[in-house]
């Protein structure tokens, strides 16, 4: 479960400090991919549906789990170009 999607939606909700839902208001967002990889993260409880007590219109809020997730994506080093002779 590390589509891009998923990583974009993921970091969306961890970092994001407007209270609207990933791509709301696009037609990307009504995409059933979208649809899939929310379901998804919901699964793997990184996120949960808000009820109404965090004060934002979204649907869903970030969980601890996705802020450990998004963290330990966010310290995979980026790789370095080697030249090589073949």
């Amino acid at each position: 479960m590390t589509a891009p999607l998923h990583i974009l939606i993921g970091v969306h909700y961890h970092a994001s400090g407007s209270g609207e839902d990933y791509a709301q208001g696009t037609p990307h967002g009504e995409s059933t991919g979208t649809a899939e990889c929310i379901q998804d993260l919901l699964d793997a409880g990184l996120l949960k549906a808000n009820h109404g007590a965090s004060g934002v219109r979204r649907k869903y809020e970030p969980t601890d789990g996705l802020a450990i997730w998004i963290d330990g994506l966010c310290r995979v080093p980026y790789p370095k170009l080697k030249w090589s002779l073949p």
